[in-house]
């Protein structure tokens, strides 16, 4: 090759260094070369201004980086580090911590790689560019902050709601007079203890039975339309006059005159009487 073509070459290679250069300024991205056997590290002077230092402020070792790097995001990142040292992975990619002149944390996307090997294949260089993304990164750790606050508020709300469906139970339960539900089709869903002792029966031995197992025969069949007209009725109206003529059947087989009131409440598609 003659010296024309040399100098050629070189200053293809030149005009190729700046424009990368050129293109690392306009991403603004800050580059370091860490030349591993010595622990030097020469970073640029936009690595250097990310963090508010004067370019000569900055000790030029991978100790001084050490030093500046968040103690919460230490092990983490030597972990990865040191998979792309070791060649499991084929790029070292990181989101970190890094101390500003100004005593603040600063949250970094570093990216970097392996360039050169010695001959039995242990690394000796590593080079990487830093890129600024602390208001992204505040912007995601607020969202995941409100999230959790959601969450909390939602599990608080939960808890109360249980609380409250639980005192309701027990009130029910306990009332001393015969409370029930059934479904629209008159399946019997709660039978309180107050219905246990007016009727005989156990709760366990009416639930997801049908209602007229406590009705009288002779009027079961007009109770059942009645239900029936009162569910279909106006979907506002949720209670409707005290009735005296029901006959309630205990398990015995005794009647008795049931005053009976009944209220029915919509839940979706769903009647609940």
């Amino acid at each position: 090759m003659n010296n024309q073509s040399i100098q050629a070459l070189k200053a293809e290679l030149e005009s190729a260094q700046k424009r990368n250069e050129m293109a690392i300024q306009a991403a603004n991205l800050g580059t370091w070369d860490w030349n591993i056997a010595t622990g030097e590290v020469l970073f640029s002077e936009l690595w250097t201004q990310m963090l508010g230092y004067e370019h000569d402020e900055i000790a030029s070792s991978v100790a001084g980086w050490a030093d500046m790097l968040h103690p919460d995001d230490a092990e983490h990142t030597d972990q990865i580090l040191q998979a792309n040292l070791d060649g499991k992975t084929s790029y070292y990619l990181n989101e970190h911590r890094l101390k500003t002149k100004s005593g603040d944390w600063l949250w970094v996307q570093a990216r970097g790689c392996v360039i050169e090997h010695d001959a039995e294949g242990k690394p000796l260089k590593h080079t990487g560019t830093m890129l600024d993304i602390h208001d992204q990164k505040m912007r995601e750790l607020n969202l995941l902050s409100r999230k959790d606050l959601l969450e909390q508020e939602i599990e608080i709300r939960t808890h109360e709601l249980k609380d409250s469906e639980e005192k309701l139970s027990s009130i029910l339960q306990l009332a001393p007079e015969g409370i029930l539900t059934t479904s629209s089709d008159g399946i019997i869903q709660l039978f309180n203890e107050g219905a246990q002792k007016l009727f005989g029966y156990k709760d366990s031995e009416v639930i997801g039975q049908h209602l007229n197992i406590l009705i009288d025969n002779t009027v079961s069949d007009r109770h059942d339309q009645y239900l029936k007209s009162f569910g279909e009725g106006d979907r506002n109206k949720i209670h409707m006059a005290l009735r005296n003529d029901v006959y309630g059947r205990r398990k015995d087989g005794s009647l008795f005159i049931a005053k009976v009131s009944i209220s029915k409440v919509q839940i979706k598609d769903d009647i609940i009487f």
